[in-house]
């Protein structure tokens, strides 16, 4: 098993350029939560009187 310093080392080493996220291909997963957040914000945005928008910054 890898150090944490094992860990910290290889992660500084990599590029992190751009958006090749190759590296992470059978390292990292990722899972849709049960609860739904368009439902329950759709829901919740029809009786809204207003509502803010995050927008990216350019």
């Amino acid at each position: 098993m890898s150090t944490f310093e094992d860990l910290h080392a290889e992660g500084r080493a990599v590029n992190t350029e751009g958006w090749d996220f190759s590296r992470f291909t059978g390292r990292a997963t990722e899972q849709r939560p049960s609860w739904g957040c368009a439902g329950l914000l759709a829901g919740r945005m029809a009786k809204a009187e207003a509502a803010l928008e995050a927008r990216p910054r350019d």
